[in-house]
């Protein structure tokens, strides 16, 4: 899985927000694999479904949190516009299901926020082997441990504004004091979108002849079709950041039509291709996925999730072992003696360290979080 996220790094001995991905010194959009045009929405429009609960529109959180939606859909030059709903389905970061669901989880002590960009192929649009035509699914995250946001620390308002910008198709640009520049500062009051900001947005959604801004009909959800997930099991206990994990299930479609799976979802989370599964009313069949481990180390719950859509349904099989743990470590790297090591921790807090010194001595360093 590779979200766009917003991460906290320590520089020259300061805390400052870095964004995980590159650019050149102008704004940059996801093209597509085939004939490298943009991903967009093609409607030009999109909902995003925010958290009832933490983020709706009574609550302090939920106003900074449009707060960063409400520049986008401003802009001169363009007819693009977030709409926002309350109406949402929890279903977990990642979540295929057409809807761009907005919420506070658990994404580690350093990371602040994350949007999981996913086309019509039902892919991240980064995977090389995305397929599809337009922009289909922008979950977006924001980290639930709420100190983060307090007065003087890291600002909600343009950490969502930075996340929401991907969610329209903008990647990362490095020109300085851009919403969607990688670097942003500890403490930083919020800002207004950059004129480099609103180029990009331009680019992506000049407005049709005589367009205007008038509000879409009313979108009606999919129906969900979900199937069963039994016997998941991985190939090993604990992995190293990067090593090849393998996850089989045995799938049951037992939701009466045809089960369309096209994508996958894991934790620990991982990357790697995924060959679509069609499985008739009725049919039962044992499913490998092969993935590389990415993320954060820590310990995770086991979990494996298929899912796809077509213009009809959404489908769905899943499965969480909440008493099988996969414990994920770094690999070693030479650290100089001199040196100072700094990491960031997954879930539960805890990560076992090697740590090599220059004459080839080692150790392990057991970190663990504050409680």
């Amino acid at each position: 899985m590779s979200p766009r996220s917003r991460v906290i790094g320590i520089l020259a001995g300061a805390a400052a927000l870095v964004l995980a991905a590159g650019g050149v010194l102008a704004y940059k959009y996801y093209k597509r694999p085939g004939d490298q045009k943009p991903y967009i929405w093609t409607k030009h429009w999109t909902t995003l479904y925010m958290d009832p609960v933490y983020l709706g529109p009574g609550t302090s959180f939920g106003v900074v949190v449009r707060g960063g939606a409400k520049p986008w859909s401003r802009t001169e030059g363009t007819d693009f516009r977030f709409l926002v709903s309350d109406q949402w389905s929890p279903g977990g970061i990642g979540h295929l299901d057409g809807e761009n669901d907005v919420y506070f989880a658990s994404l580690g002590y350093y990371t602040l926020g994350a949007c999981y960009v996913n086309d019509d192929s039902g892919k991240f649009v980064l995977n090389p082997s995305a397929s599809g035509s337009e922009l289909f699914d922008c979950d977006v995250a924001f980290n639930n441990y709420v100190v983060f946001w307090a007065p003087g620390y890291f600002n909600l308002q343009n950490t969502a504004a930075h996340e929401f910008g991907h969610a329209l198709g903008l990647a990362h640009s490095e020109v300085p004091g851009a919403m969607m520049d990688p670097i942003g500062d500890f403490g930083e009051a919020a800002q207004f979108l950059h004129e480099d900001d609103e180029a990009g947005e331009v680019f992506l959604y000049p407005p049709p002849p005589g367009g205007g801004r008038g509000f879409p009909p009313p979108a009606i959800p999919l129906p969900t079709k979900a199937g069963t997930m039994s016997n998941l099991q991985v190939s090993a206990p604990q992995v190293m950041v990067g090593d090849p994990l393998e996850f089989s299930a045995r799938v049951s479609n037992t939701s009466g039509v045809q089960l369309l799976l096209q994508g996958v979802e894991t934790a620990p989370v991982s990357t790697g291709t995924f060959e679509p599964v069609v499985l008739e009313p009725g049919e039962v069949r044992e499913v490998t996925v092969e993935r590389t481990v990415g993320g954060l180390p820590g310990d995770y719950e086991t979990r494996l999730r298929l899912g796809g859509y077509d213009p009809t349904a959404v489908y769905l099989a899943q499965q969480t072992l909440l008493s099988s743990l996969v414990r994920v470590r770094r690999p070693a790297v030479a650290l100089p003696i001199q040196d100072e090591l700094s990491g960031s921790l997954g879930p539960r807090g805890i990560e076992t360290v090697e740590v090599f010194l220059v004459k080839g001595e080692s150790f392990l360093l057991d970190l663990r979080g504050a409680p």
